[in-house]
């Protein structure tokens, strides 16, 4: 009976130390961090749950602590550094969980204070805020009323994430645009920002893209001007502006990187766009022959060379953009490598809807053979053969033009050109041997109109006011003036995508002035849609209306 005990015991032993082995297992396997195996991915934004102080919030004691409260864990490096308190504070940021700690010190009696957490503050998985969000609370019995909001562009859209400055002008001695301003936001998806609650001041708005992330504006980086000094001095007001940002033509270009793609090619990256016909090359040991480039990016430039040598390291003898010296004093390896990439048609024009007396455009990849023309049996047989008479050129190296000797007919037309007979500099036929072109010729009674109505309140007007629309595919920009009453339309007009603004143009040279900070000079007035006007034929758009503030 003993031993049947002995067993029992030393089974149910057994029995309890392979259950609890097996419960600690399944706990280890639950507590795992990590994403969870299958499911959706989590895109949902992160939310502000909850802040001190209150929002409006008055008589808040001087020595409080600021805190904002996330719905999740949030990617600390981004967030902390998209959050503000103005009047500038220096700020020592602490987190606890999903809590933001901002540990100022003391703050100042009678001050109205503005917490804001920018658009790009993100949680762990990326997914931004979203949108600015911001609080007021005062030390004093009351808040401050006034108020700056606005629209940042850029090439007619709108542009996210961009920082704003304000320089309160009362007391601010510092460099305009460079020392740490009184008030900061950022820009949210749309491009919009606002500052709320503003003590007394004369405010200088600015706005730019802190492209290397120091939080600082570099001269080198896109930036924007306001159109005067706002003033809310005496009264409590809401003043609004629009924000062109440029990259200042005084400012010198950044190139970012070079490399030897091929025996005979260079590229050539900058921090802005450039133009070919505006930059100089030259370098040691090694002649240039053609630059161009690519529709899609004109941050980046081709070189063309003679034959680069085996081992050799090279380094730019001259560097000059918009007239003005770029460094860069390293060297860089040759290549010997051959090209064998074929080139490639990246686009056509017409492409859609063209008027009688427009020519035929194609675009290249990279540099073509420019000595190679296209012969008489270019276009395969059609209909329409007769009517593609003409005389090609090379516009450059990459653009091939074909002006025709008599106006298109009305119509559609639907052709196929061979490529076969064309080729790149190695000496390579494009990818595909045909390019094909669908267009319809309309006459200009059918193209689309744009109108409306642009007023300048309070403004006085030395310049002529001008509304100009830019086609976001080819560039090509339309413009008009408005007559006495304000009233304007735009006409002949080619369908597409367009960007439409309106602006003040005081020193007559059709675009508008972007002004600039030594010595100070303010932007030239611009209104600018922030939605996109898409125009089809025998389409009229009216009351697009524009007002100039």
């Amino acid at each position: 009976m003993s031993t049947i005990f002995l067993f029992s015991v030393k089974f149910s032993c057994h029995l309890r130390w392979a259950i609890l082995l097996s419960t600690l297992l399944i706990c280890a396997q639950c507590a795992k961090v990590g994403r969870p195996p299958g499911g959706s991915v989590d895109r949902t934004p992160p939310t502000i749950v909850g802040h001190w102080p209150g929002s409006e919030q008055t008589e808040v004691p001087v020595d409080s602590e600021i805190f904002v409260e996330f719905s999740e864990k949030m990617d600390r490096r981004f967030t902390g550094s998209a959050i503000f308190v103005a009047p500038r504070t220096s700020l020592r940021l602490k987190w606890r969980g999903h809590r933001l700690e901002a540990h100022i010190g003391r703050l100042q009696p009678a001050q109205t204070y503005v917490v804001t957490v920018g658009a790009d503050a993100r949680d762990m998985r990326g997914n931004l805020l979203g949108a600015s969000y911001s609080f007021a609370f005062a030390t004093g019995t009351g808040l401050d009323r006034r108020g700056l909001k606005g629209t940042v562009f850029e090439e007619g859209r709108p542009v996210s994430a961009a920082s704003v400055w304000i320089h309160d002008l009362r007391h601010f001695n510092g460099k305009l645009g460079s020392d740490l301003p009184d008030y900061e936001t950022r820009t949210s998806r749309e491009g919009k920002f606002e500052f709320t609650h503003l003590s007394p001041g004369r405010f200088l708005v600015i706005a730019f893209r802190d492209e290397n992330r120091n939080l600082k504006r570099d001269s080198n980086e896109a930036r924007a001007l306001p159109p005067k000094i706002y003033d809310l001095s005496h009264h409590e007001e809401v003043q609004i502006v629009d924000l062109l940002m440029e990259y200042s033509p005084r400012e010198v270009s950044r190139l970012n990187r070079v490399q030897a793609l091929d025996k005979t090619k260079l590229l050539l990256e900058f921090n802005r766009k450039v133009k070919p016909e505006n930059v100089i090359v030259e370098i040691n040991d090694l002649p240039i022959v053609a630059k161009y480039q690519t529709l899609k990016d004109a941050k980046r430039l081709y070189v063309i060379t003679t034959d680069q040598k085996g081992g050799v390291r090279y380094h730019f003898e001259k560097l000059v953009v918009d007239g003005l010296t770029v460094e860069w004093n390293e060297s860089w390896r040759s290549s010997e490598r051959k090209d064998r990439k074929p080139p490639s048609v990246e686009a056509v024009f017409p492409s859609g809807v063209c008027t009688r007396s427009d020519s035929i455009t194609i675009l290249f990849d990279e540099a073509m053979d420019t000595t190679r023309i296209p012969g008489l049996h270019f276009w395969k047989q059609s209909d329409s053969l007769d009517a593609l008479d003409g005389i090609w050129k090379w516009e450059t190296s990459t653009r091939l033009v074909l002006i025709p000797s008599e106006e298109f007919d009305l119509g559609i037309y639907s052709l196929q050109g061979q490529l076969g007979q064309l080729a790149d500099r190695a000496g390579l036929a494009p990818t595909d041997p045909l390019v094909e072109l669908n267009f319809q010729v309309t006459d200009f009674k059918d193209l689309p109109v744009v109108s409306g109505i642009v007023t300048a309140r309070g403004l006085s007007t030395k310049g002529k006011i001008l509304v100009t629309a830019q086609n976001l595919t080819d560039a090509k920009i339309f413009r008009t003036s408005p007559d006495s009453t304000g009233a304007y339309e735009l006409s002949q007009m080619l369908p597409g995508k367009y960007s439409i603004m309106a602006f003040i143009d005081q020193n007559n040279n059709f675009a508008p002035d972007v002004g600039a900070f030594e010595p100070l000079t303010l932007a030239e007035t611009v209104s600018i849609r922030p939605e996109t006007v898409i125009l089809d034929v025998n389409q009229n758009v009216a009351n697009i209306d524009f007002e100039l503030r």
